[in-house]
């Protein structure tokens, strides 16, 4: 049976989904092992009308291996819309533009975003490496949060 809690926590990672889908139209993505590994090479497809995703680290993503793919290509148009790389701040200042004003501030799909952008990032600088298991880490954040 599933709890109330996790009945909740799904909805709201389904209309987050439903949100980058509606972003996502007319942009012709895919998942690629050869996806762009640097801003510039992004640019380069971006120009062209095309974004090639990473399926890498997938398997603990909390939005599921199709999901995670439809957050790259989500996260990644962003880099292209607003101009920004892949250094710490550019990822902060890219979580802020795009992700974060897309949900009201304080919704759980607001801190499901920030935690899965920012909070992953912060543990990445401190520690050198993402969280092992995004999913766990995603469900032990809101729960601190009360």
């Amino acid at each position: 049976m599933i709890s109330t809690h996790d009945r909740i926590y799904r909805q709201a990672i389904d209309r987050i989904k439903k949100h980058m889908d509606s972003e996502l139209v007319g942009i012709d993505w895919e998942e690629s092992p050869n996806a762009p590994s640097t801003f510039v090479e992004l640019q380069a497809q971006w120009s062209v009308g095309k974004l090639q995703v990473s399926t890498d680290h997938s398997d603990s993503a909390v939005w599921g291996g199709d999901g995670n793919s439809l957050f790259r290509a989500w996260h990644d148009l962003g880099h292209c819309k607003f101009g920004l790389g892949f250094t710490d701040s550019q990822e902060s200042e890219l979580a802020y533009r795009h992700h974060l004003i897309a949900f009201p501030v304080g919704s759980l799909e607001w801190s499901i975003v920030w935690h899965d952008t920012i909070g992953q990032s912060i543990i990445a600088a401190k520690t050198g490496e993402f969280p092992g298991d995004q999913t766990k880490f995603m469900i032990d954040s809101l729960n601190a949060l009360g």
